[in-house]
């Protein structure tokens, strides 16, 4: 239990640490689009037409083409919460990068050793390939996507390896009453033999 402890608190500090440079960025290309010019992220009133639109269609006027209703829901709560200060944006994108690197170490756990699922883990924790989604606000998109894949991922994983178990054990239950109703069997037919 300690060891798992050290692995995940040296997993979220080195994420953390690798990518806590982004906090000095500004808005760049979309985040414009996405966030300050984007009336549906200012609002927690306008969350049914969050969840009714397309994800450009306010902003460039096409027929919606992409639906991506909990990216403007966590773009919203950022904004109630920041306001257009784009550093607790990098912050949120941060934190779900960190949540994304435990829950690879929870998922290789499943199948390796504690210290290869941490080793694993911290490389996918500071790989430079998550620079565009952990440090480019609107790659939130990436972010939100991994986090539910794995996390749904550890769960189903973590659901079977428990009804594994149960399914064993249950059988074992079942053998120690086979194992008992033959005993019992035995004595009884023992029992009709010394009866003749």
């Amino acid at each position: 239990m300690r060891e798992r402890l050290f692995h995940l608190l040296l997993i979220a500090c080195f994420a953390f640490l690798f990518y806590s440079n982004s906090f000095g960025n500004f808005f760049v290309w979309n985040d414009w689009t996405l966030i300050i010019e984007n009336y549906l992220v200012k609002d927690w009133s306008n969350l049914p037409e969050i969840f009714t639109s397309a994800f450009w269609k306010p902003l460039l006027g096409e027929p919606p083409q992409i639906y991506r209703p909990l990216v403007l829901l966590s773009f919203t709560a950022d904004f109630l919460l920041w306001g257009l200060n784009p550093w607790g944006y990098h912050l949120s994108n941060l934190l779900l990068h960190v949540l994304n690197s435990l829950l690879v170490y929870s998922l290789m756990g499943f199948y390796t050793s504690p210290l290869t699922a941490c080793v694993g883990s911290l490389l996918f924790a500071v790989h430079p390939i998550h620079t565009e989604a952990v440090t480019y606000i609107s790659g939130r998109v990436e972010l939100l996507m991994s986090l539910f894949l794995l996390g749904g991922t550890v769960v189903f994983l973590a659901t079977l390896s428990v009804g594994i178990k149960r399914l064993e054990q249950r059988m074992q239950q079942d053998t120690r009453l086979r194992q008992r109703v033959r005993h019992l069997c035995m004595i009884l037919k023992k029992g009709r033999k010394r009866q003749y």
